[in-house]
């Protein structure tokens, strides 16, 4: 990115009479320190002796990113920050971000029309459950639409975090018999795309097998994946809706439906009482 706007100013200031700012790029390298982040920042920006700082470019992640940030903010700096999510389950912007142009959403704002669409629909309760993961994406992500959720006068009846494969048809009997949430989020976004998660992990054959549904189910980043073209076949993707990665300040179609004329919140049945499914060849 960084070095796609040195390209970009330097063809406006050669080419454009009117390009009022000759700007110079730097390039620093915090090799992932959350520290080094924030000390280099901090000291650029007060060498008097060197340019100016009118912009910064983060790296890539959530610490180093909240790193640099803080420091932008500081100063009343502009900052764009790739990847890094402010918050995975307080809703609005932490400080530290003021002054920070965030290309990526926060967790909380995946679901975010999804979220709107069970308020209009009088959900009321709702369960997330989130495969673990190193890099908190899945967790993240759902557990930040619970609190999004919660804000929004829908109950969070749980966050369920799934640590192994041997669980997941015990979670989808304890949703059928014991929480019976309006709603249910999962998040594993492998279990949609690597073949072993597949298998192992995606939750759809497991509900099938319960022979249950919620009123509204919603999963992370499965929606027209390949590796899941069976389950397609088999329809179990008729009531399973998603989310869109959209920055929080946009507007547009980040809450979509499978391509079924009834699908998710939108049964005509889900709001009558229990709800079985059937399947024919």
């Amino acid at each position: 990115m960084a070095e796609y706007w040195v390209e970009h100013l330097q063809e406006k200031l050669q080419n454009d009479p009117t390009w009022p700012v000759n700007v110079t790029v730097e390039f620093f390298d915090v090799n992932s320190s959350e520290i080094t982040a924030s000390m280099y920042t901090e000291n650029r920006i007060k060498h008097k002796s060197l340019p100016s700082v009118t912009g910064i470019i983060g790296p890539e992640g959530d610490l180093v990113g909240q790193a640099v940030g803080a420091v932008a903010a500081k100063y009343n700096i502009p900052c764009i920050l790739a990847v890094t999510n402010p918050s995975s389950t307080v809703v609005g912007r932490p400080s530290y971000f003021n002054t920070s142009f965030l290309i990526c959403p926060a967790a909380v704002s995946q679901f975010r029309t999804l979220v709107d669409v069970y308020v209009s629909k009088k959900v009321k309760t709702m369960v997330a459950v989130a495969k673990y993961d190193s890099d908190k994406y899945n967790e993240h992500t759902c557990f930040g639409a619970a609190a999004l959720a919660a804000t929004r006068g829908i109950k969070v009846l749980d966050t369920i975090s799934l640590m192994d494969s041997a669980v997941v048809e015990e979670i989808v009997g304890n949703l059928r018999d014991n929480l019976k949430p309006d709603a249910v989020i999962w998040c594993d976004w492998a279990a949609c795309a690597l073949p072993d998660s597949i298998q192992q992990y995606n939750p759809l054959p497991y509900f099938k097998k319960a022979n249950y549904l919620p009123k509204a189910l919603s999963m992370l980043d499965c929606i027209d994946q390949p590796g899941v073209v069976q389950f397609y076949e088999e329809g179990l993707f008729q009531y399973v809706s998603a989310g869109q990665f959209v920055n929080e300040k946009l507007v547009g179609p980040d809450y979509t439906e499978d391509n079924y004329p009834y699908s998710s919140v939108f049964r005509p049945a889900a709001a009558k009482g229990h709800l079985t499914v059937s399947y024919t060849s």
